[in-house]
């Protein structure tokens, strides 16, 4: 309510409750100016994507335009957001695995808590995930993955604690090798309709604290 009543946030739905609210536009610039100066984000698109080599030490990439993810050199990224709204069907069908798993193959030293959005990756994306050493979070959203069974094999994600899978439509299958995510803390599954159990071998997890489903 103070964000709200000092005008830095505006109510777009309320009832009894405020249910949902927008950044104001001179301060989402103002946001993105600092951050993009403390090196906290950076937003990649065709216009700035030559610069992707040399961006140094940020920690968060947002892609919004095909580019080769193997562009993107920063030794401390934590978090790459893809987004597909401008990439073509063909592309977003052929090229967008094979980068994703190419960029992750090189860069496994590097990627911390990757988010992965809207991807509409055909192949199962965890056993490229599963190999990243450092890996301590993953959220797989909205139709990140759109194929109908994921597997995650023994002795993959070594430092995983919280795993969201949210949206993913078509997901009918999970398989859990025993050994698999040996430090997972929290699942959260959320609007996976077609999948109707859980995997047997979340059983052999015992740092698992939390499971959340809806």
């Amino acid at each position: 309510m103070e964000l709200v009543e000092r005008c830095m946030i505006q109510v777009r739905e309320r009832d009894i409750k405020i249910r949902s609210f927008q950044m104001h536009d001179l301060m989402r610039d103002v946001c993105l100016s600092k951050a993009k100066q403390e090196k906290f984000l950076y937003i990649a698109d065709q216009s700035n994507a030559c610069q992707l080599s040399t961006i140094g030490r940020v920690f968060r990439v947002f892609v919004h335009e095909f580019i080769p993810l193997q562009c993107i050199k920063s030794p401390c990224l934590r978090s790459l957001l893809l987004f597909d709204e401008f990439l073509p069907e063909e592309k977003l069908e052929k090229v967008v695995p094979l980068t994703m798993a190419s960029y992750f193959g090189n860069h496994d030293d590097e990627i911390h808590n990757p988010l992965l959005k809207r991807c509409k990756l055909e192949e199962d994306p965890m056993p490229t995930l599963e190999k990243l050493r450092y890996l301590k979070m993953l959220e797989l959203h909205e139709e990140a993955f759109i194929g109908k069974e994921m597997f995650c094999s023994a002795q993959g994600f070594p430092k995983l604690e919280p795993l969201s899978l949210t949206d993913l439509n078509n997901l009918e299958e999970w398989k859990v090798g025993e050994g698999a995510m040996p430090s997972l803390q929290r699942l959260e599954i959320q609007s996976c309709m077609q999948l109707k159990k859980l995997p047997y071998g979340l059983r052999f997890i015992a740092t698992l604290q939390e499971v959340k489903i809806g």
